[in-house]
């Protein structure tokens, strides 16, 4: 996910999904705030491979 798109979201508590290419929900998280929690999902040290098979 580009660094732009994760600055657009909301700093608010709230639930968040990522969905893969051909739409289907395949990850569903909730946060405290929802910019910070998406953000640390793509962070270089937290990168795993179920993480990059999302971007």
């Amino acid at each position: 996910m580009p660094k732009e798109d994760i600055d657009k979201l909301p700093s608010v508590p709230g639930i968040y999904y990522f969905h893969n290419s051909k739409a289907k929900v395949v990850y569903v998280g909730k946060a405290i705030d929802i910019r910070k929690r998406v953000n640390s999902h793509f962070a270089a040290q937290h990168m795993f491979p179920t993480t990059f098979a999302l971007c």
